[in-house]
């Protein structure tokens, strides 16, 4: 990593985009690639699925996207990332005027992490799709989120796996906001949606639903060509 971290931190260096993924760097590893990304102007997408990284080696990340403006996708995803680390991502949110894709799934942020996380998208104005699949956030972090819903004005796609009682309100759901929530039920069923409308006349504006609650006051008024809504 550090050969690398060397070849990324040169002035001649062009690399756009890197996977690491299932490279075992470590949180060693991830300290040297935190150093690169301090100086390198160039990367715009890294992968670092499945690489033993935990919440130390997340906040040597953090503290480099803090003040890196060019990366701008970062996946996280299969790694050992706990709350404090989620905690330290989420302070870059609050700062960091570049990043548009956060994937952490299968990481065990928790209630903790999710909740600073959602506090962190009421003022975030630049990312737009985060994956928190398999992140044990429980029915505190879910609501949390959902309330941060209600401010997140920029927030295009959310993947997560929720609780059925989890969703029962979610006010003020924006019309392009693109929703993944799988929920951990082998029957989902579609229960009382009041208050719904459906005006999009998009050729892909199917509207699905399902093993929802109550979802007081959706609208779906895009006309976006990928106007479709997955709750």
């Amino acid at each position: 990593m550090e050969l690398l971290g060397s070849l990324l931190s040169a002035k001649d260096c062009h690399i756009q985009k890197m996977s690491l993924a299932e490279n075992a760097i470590g949180n060693k590893g991830a300290k040297a690639l935190s150093r690169a990304l301090l100086v390198n102007r160039t990367l715009t997408s890294l992968n670092l699925r499945n690489n033993n990284i935990g919440s130390k080696g997340a906040k040597f990340l953090a503290e480099a996207l803090k003040t890196n403006q060019v990366l701008v996708s970062i996946s996280f995803q299969n790694n050992d990332i706990e709350e404090e680390g989620a905690r330290a991502l989420a302070e870059v949110l609050h700062c960091n005027r570049r990043l548009v894709s956060l994937n952490l799934r299968n990481n065990a942020i928790g209630v903790g992490g999710a909740s600073r996380i959602a506090e962190a998208l009421k003022t975030n104005r630049t990312l737009t799709k985060l994956i928190l699949c398999s992140t044990r956030l429980g029915d505190r972090g879910a609501v949390a989120l959902a309330e941060a819903l209600a401010v997140n004005h920029t927030l295009r796609c959310l993947q997560s796996v929720l609780h059925h009682h989890s969703l029962t309100t979610l006010p003020h759901l924006h019309s392009q906001l693109y929703l993944t929530y799988t929920h951990n039920s082998t029957s989902p069923t579609l229960t009382t949606l009041p208050h719904l409308t459906h005006n999009s006349t998009s050729p892909h504006s199917q509207l699905y639903l399902t093993s929802l609650t109550t979802l007081p006051h959706l609208t779906h008024n895009s006309t976006s060509p990928h106007s479709d809504l997955y709750l």
